[in-house]
């Protein structure tokens, strides 16, 4: 895992370099917690996060993510999360687990 973080910052840093991606932000560029945050929350399904992306129905809906074998194409882990979490967001401990 270790590994693995080195090399997203050395790619994230050739990014920032050639200004494809905004450079991140320090701990006090970020917004203060207290700020209030609008949330949407189902009455009917409270664990169903509100999926909101182009070309896909805007409603309350889960994701399901899929590992598959690069070898034979069989899938070796799944996990279901709400629909508004991005797809990064359980990737590092579905790798681990699989580990």
């Amino acid at each position: 895992m270790e590994r693995l973080d080195q090399y997203v910052a050395l790619e994230r840093e050739k990014l920032e370099i050639k200004s494809k991606i905004p450079p991140k932000k320090s701990k006090t560029d970020q917004k203060d917690e207290s700020e209030y945050v609008q949330r949407r929350i189902s009455t009917t399904n409270p664990e169903a996060g509100f999926l909101k992306r182009p070309h896909k129905p805007n409603g309350m809906h889960y994701l399901a993510h899929q590992s598959l074998d690069s070898k034979y194409g069989i899938i070796v882990d799944m996990v279901v999360t709400p629909g508004n979490l991005t797809d990064a967001t359980p990737y590092l401990d579905r790798v681990q687990y699989m580990r």
